[in-house]
């Protein structure tokens, strides 16, 4: 099952914990009732997955589900190239420049930002696309860049405005004043946000299967080195492909991989083997 969510600009990760909580709780304890299929879904094997920004979701919805003691814990959690380290440098002062951004792309992006803002529109996303190419003529393609180079993802992810200014300020300084400075910037009520900040990775998530590319320039891999020392040190069962050569969206356009006659290319080999293994320790976790 795949779920909608409210989205950043128009809304916060606040609003994006509350929805992640309710998509969770719906397929684990209503959604065979409503389809009336009894015993439609096993709560018991309930994996929570997700890709890039919803690696994020993947994992951020199960420290939510884990904090509702009335729900069924997820027999497993995946990553595939999440994004985590939102208050790194990175994210929060450099930027990302996805595919090179123009001056006209960014004019774009800006005035689609500030129309939104106005509106005070709530967005639950726009079908993805199927392929790169196609990704340029998305309709939220130049406002999500402009929002990552400015940099003012921050801001729009926390609610905290001008959180990222104020992170910039005190860059360029040594891992262990900026994480102090993180404490003293980023508000007591924001900082659940923040999963691999704040000490907010518990040992009590399920068995964790994480997936990046080393040559990923969008997400960089450090985001899923984080989640990774972390969640090892809390104990947590974790997989960790860290793959060489690949970048991100490596496996957009893989075929179904469960299939025996599927073909692969000499350059998916990397990848797809490491996709074919995921899928055997998820089906071994969810066999237990």
């Amino acid at each position: 099952m795949s779920a909608n969510y409210r989205c950043i600009p128009e809304s916060t990760a606040f609003a994006l914990s509350e929805d992640l909580l309710a998509a969770y709780s719906y397929v684990s304890m209503s959604l065979s009732n409503a389809l009336n299929k009894p015993n439609l879904v096993d709560p018991s094997r309930i994996i929570v997955a997700g890709h890039s920004g919803d690696g994020y979701c993947a994992v951020k919805a199960t420290l939510e589900v884990l904090k509702s003691p009335e729900l069924p814990k997820p027999a497993a959690t995946v990553s595939i190239y999440g994004m985590f380290d939102f208050l790194a440098p990175k994210w929060s002062v450099e930027g990302i420049d996805i595919s090179k951004l123009s001056d006209e792309d960014a004019i774009a992006g800006e005035k689609d930002l500030e129309r939104r803002s106005a509106s005070k529109e709530i967005s639950m996303g726009e079908k993805f696309a199927n392929s790169e190419a196609e990704m340029v003529n998305h309709t939220r393609w130049n406002l999500m860049r402009y929002i990552l180079k400015k940099p003012v993802f921050v801001d729009y992810f926390s609610g905290v405005s001008g959180l990222g200014k104020k992170l910039a300020s005190v860059q360029p300084v040594e891992p262990a004043s900026y994480e102090k400075a993180m404490e003293e910037l980023v508000p007591l009520e924001a900082r659940q946000l923040f999963v691999v900040d704040f000490r907010n990775l518990k040992p009590q998530i399920p068995p964790l299967f994480v997936v990046h590319g080393i040559a990923d320039i969008d997400v960089l891999v450090r985001d899923s080195d984080r989640l990774f020392e972390q969640t090892k040190a809390l104990g947590v069962p974790t997989r960790y492909w860290r793959l060489e050569g690949l970048t991100h969206e490596f496996d957009l356009g893989f075929p179904d991989l469960e299939i025996e006659e599927t073909k692969i290319t000499d350059e998916d080999v990397v990848g797809a083997k490491a996709m074919m293994e995921l899928l055997q320790g998820l089906d071994a976790v969810t066999r237990k």
